[in-house]
């Protein structure tokens, strides 16, 4: 596809997809001229975009002098024609400051996630507290509410605290801080179906039970975690200005089947992941673009940050902003932030 663009028509390509996105409106070889090319004739600038629309790079609305960037354009663009897009070191410095104010609470860290994108961008945001694909425990506290009532606190690697009472038949041979440290030490990282398996034979049956039966609650509740955020800034958008153009796509985000559809081919790789227009899984959505960033250890544990928003989206600044949010949550969870 690189190849198909001469030099020019690479330029003028990257020009009017700039210019669309700021400012909504057709381009015309004039304009491209007159801000971009002063030294190409106005001429030649038309033919150029007559065989980018030809390559199916351009569209020419009806009635309009201009062109408008396709889905094509926009793939091209991204891959080839936005180079190496950054935050400049003073955002970044900005960014980092932020999160050093709140200190190991990951519901305050993707709280702040979804502020900075959203603030930055304008657009909806998603932001995904990180995911264990298979619920493992990371702490168990035993405490006893009372006589023969114990509630078992399950924490997982995720973050997510569960819990739940369980009646206990007689005295335990140990205190429930001793038992509790034996059992955080024997299964620690542990999913419910190893623990399930290394159980086999223990004493301490039920409560061992109890702790897989709630990282399997984990596993079943975490589809409820899916959040998409800021919605109400579609609504500022040019293409979406009209009820009828707009509340399908609202509907669509709003359930968690779309969420689950958007993400599915983002877990297959770390890293940031662009769906424009017609790459939509999701038929209603295929007017947006989204740009999605992972965080946390791949095939292991993962949260996403991201922005959705029409394909008109300033990908030179939504790709590397949502990169270094997706960078920084990997480092708060690692502790390795400085």
């Amino acid at each position: 596809m690189e190849e198909a663009l001469t030099p020019r028509q690479s330029r003028i390509l990257k020009h009017i997809i700039e210019e669309y996105v700021v400012t909504a409106t057709p381009v015309s070889s004039e304009a491209v001229v007159r801000r971009y090319e002063p030294h190409v004739s106005s001429a030649t600038v038309r033919n150029e975009m007559a065989t980018l629309q030809d390559g199916g790079f351009l569209q020419h609305p009806h009635a309009s002098a201009g062109r408008v960037p396709s889905d094509v354009g926009y793939r091209h663009y991204v891959q080839y024609l936005m180079g190496d897009a950054h935050l400049s070191q003073t955002e970044e410095r900005t960014v980092l400051h932020q999160f050093h104010q709140v200190e190991g609470d990951i519901a305050e860290w993707i709280h702040l996630a979804a502020a900075v994108l959203s603030s930055s961008m304008q657009m909806p945001v998603v932001a995904i507290p990180p995911v264990a694909h298979v619920s493992r425990l990371r702490r168990l506290d035993l405490v006893e509410m009372s006589p023969g009532t114990v509630l078992v606190v399950v924490i997982t690697w995720s973050g997510t605290v569960r819990q739940q009472l369980i009646r206990v038949e007689g005295e335990p041979s140990t205190t429930l801080n001793q038992l509790a440290e034996h059992l955080n030490e024997a299964f620690w990282e542990q999913s419910a179906a190893d623990i399930r398996v290394i159980a086999a034979g223990w004493s301490d049956a039920g409560i061992l039970e109890m702790i897989a039966h709630l990282l399997d609650d984990e596993d079943r509740g975490q589809a409820a975690n899916l959040r998409i955020e800021g919605l109400s800034y579609m609504a500022g958008q040019p293409e979406f200005g009209t009820g009828d153009r707009l509340q399908p796509i609202v509907e669509t985000l709003e359930r968690p089947r779309t969420l689950e559809a958007l993400l599915e081919p983002l877990f297959q790789a770390h890293g940031v992941y662009i769906s424009i227009g017609q790459e939509q899984p999701v038929e209603a959505l295929r007017e947006c673009s989204v740009v999605l960033g992972t965080y946390g250890r791949p095939g292991d544990i993962s949260g996403v940050v991201g922005v959705i928003g029409p394909t008109r989206l300033p990908y030179w600044r939504a790709v590397p902003l949502v990169e270094y949010v997706a960078y920084v949550l990997d480092r708060l969870l690692e502790g390795t932030l400085v």
